[in-house]
């Protein structure tokens, strides 16, 4: 009889154009589209023309097709998102630069509706300029932001109610002169991976830093790249010990083996962009698929191409599979759906999300024909319920 009604609600709620609530999306005896949030530019900086209006809301279908639900209009350049793992909280940056404007650089934690609307809880200084990238820890009790502009990563505490409270930590890096982008420090990614240990990169810098986090964070180990390489973002191998470094400035993805006490050693460097193409590659996002067999990176500049690689199950490396069309302009974030069968490529400058279907035993991508319009978007997250 339970069973009986769960469908029935679900047909009424299917019926009246309603989105699936939180409670409808534990029921685990029916398949629910997932839900998407996506960040956008709302206003023009030197180097986007932002028409966004906010935090975007959607339900997307088993085509890939978005259907929009609502949005978060209170706040400026939300760049970059994270989901806490209880699902019950989004955080948002919104990325400004002192001084320029008068809104300050500003951390927004905003409670998710059983509709997935959002609420606003509240909002706080990022602590630096331009903040680019922000993490939720997987303990649910930090939330870690890396401020491009002022080259420094901030770890703030969360109440239970989602609420951001002061900082505990902030370290400043200090980046060479390499090239014209690396006149000073330029954090860009903060992550806890499974083994505790917190990984950020510095694009000014050419390195990867590592933190351990217990009272404070606590620098533990410094790995440095090769000149000019430009370190963006990081993936994380689901079970090997193997980091995975997305270098924007160099266009190349870095393999490195996770030793012990926040320690790295290269294995392999590889190009990210097509080497036949010439031109600046301004490489941006990169994703490993939940069972680890396949690896994709996303470049801007002169490519707008999707790079496609096979993660060798023994020792994590990576080979070429092929390179891909973004679609669009300037493919700043990349997602995999849920279930890892869909890659949704943001394309920032044309305003559109392209959806691939990902062929699970080859890793080869397809477009059919999906193409969402959605303003200025640069980040993508999909809100996964834990157990």
């Amino acid at each position: 009889m339970v069973l009986v009604y769960t469908y029935l609600t679900i047909l009424l709620t299917l019926a009246s154009c309603q989105p699936i609530t939180k409670k409808q999306l534990h029921d685990k005896s029916v398949k629910m589209n997932p839900i998407l949030f996506v960040g956008t530019y709302t206003q023009s900086e030197g180097h986007v023309d932002g028409k966004a209006q906010g935090i975007y809301t959607y339900q997307m279908n088993s085509d890939g097709q978005l259907d929009s639900l609502s949005v978060f209009p209170n706040i400026v350049n939300p760049s970059y998102l994270a989901i806490h793992p209880n699902g019950k909280f989004l955080y948002a940056v919104s990325e400004t630069v002192f001084g320029k404007r008068s809104t300050e650089p500003m951390v927004v934690s905003l409670k998710i509706n059983a509709d997935y609307s959002l609420t606003e809880i509240n909002r706080i200084s990022a602590e630096g300029s331009a903040p680019c990238y922000i993490s939720i820890h997987s303990n649910g009790r930090y939330a870690l932001i890396a401020n491009y502009g002022s080259g420094n990563v901030v770890v703030f505490n969360l109440d239970p109610d989602g609420r951001l409270i002061k900082p505990i930590f902030n370290y400043q890096s200090v980046g060479p002169k390499a090239n014209s982008n690396q006149k000073s420090a330029h954090a860009h990614y903060i992550n806890c991976h499974r083994n505790g240990i917190i990984y950020s990169t510095d694009l000014g810098s050419d390195c990867i830093f590592s933190f351990d986090l217990k009272d404070s964070l606590k620098l533990i180990g410094q790995s440095f790249l090769p000149p000019g390489s430009g370190p963006r973002h990081l993936a994380f191998h689901p079970s090997l010990p193997k980091l995975y470094c997305l270098n924007e400035l160099a266009g190349t993805i870095q393999v490195l083996d996770m030793l012990e006490y926040g320690q790295l050693s290269s294995t392999q460097l590889i190009s990210s962009i097509d080497p036949r193409m010439q031109g600046n590659a301004s490489s941006a996002d990169l994703v490993i698929t939940p069972n680890g067999n396949y690896l994709y990176a996303s470049n801007r500049g002169d490519h707008n191409s999707i790079g496609a690689f096979k993660v060798n199950p023994t020792n994590g490396n990576i080979d070429l599979i092929q390179h891909y069309t973004s679609g669009g302009d300037a493919p700043r974030a990349i997602a995999l759906s849920p279930d890892g069968n869909k890659l949704l490529v943001a394309n920032q400058n044309t305003d559109n999300i392209l959806v691939y279907h990902i062929d699970t035993s080859k890793g080869e991508l397809t477009h059919r024909g999906v193409d969402n319009r959605v303003p200025t978007p640069v980040c993508m997250k999909f809100l996964t319920l834990s157990e």
